[in-house]
């Protein structure tokens, strides 16, 4: 994982959620999509068209339905800044606490994200398993 803060600050088409799938991939953030660049369309549907490239996809469990994924993982949390939206950070389930932490917050305000605030997790899957490359990275 390598840390990526987002460049755009809004509550209408911020750039925190690709900040972390970015610093999750190790890829330049500079390079990131907008992925609200179609207001009819979902921001995880545009993004799940990019990362087809990738043989990867988003998959989104809502807090408390399912144990707190292993690896990295993207946690959506309320906002601190804007009123009744989500801001996203990097989650690793990899802490010596056994359950899992906050590694990374793209917002260059940064702040606490107390536990309830997290709303839940987008983790990347991958798609087609028989197209996989052993050792490969993106």
């Amino acid at each position: 994982m390598k840390p990526q803060m987002q460049r755009i600050v809004s509550n209408k088409n911020g750039d925190c959620f690709a900040s972390c799938l970015a610093s999750i991939m190790e890829i330049d953030n500079n390079t990131m999509p907008d992925f609200f660049a179609n207001p009819n369309r979902a921001m995880t549907d545009q993004a799940n068209e990019w990362l087809k490239q990738f043989n990867l996809e988003l998959s989104y469990f809502k807090m408390g339905s399912y144990p707190p994924p292993q690896g990295y993982a993207i946690l959506s949390v309320k906002s601190l800044v804007f009123e009744k939206c989500s801001h996203s950070v990097v989650w690793s389930g990899q802490a010596e606490n056994g359950w899992g932490e906050i590694v990374h917050d793209p917002s260059p305000r940064g702040g606490e994200h107390p536990n309830e605030d997290w709303l839940g997790f987008h983790v990347l899957v991958v798609r087609d398993a028989s197209k996989l490359v052993m050792g490969a990275r993106v």
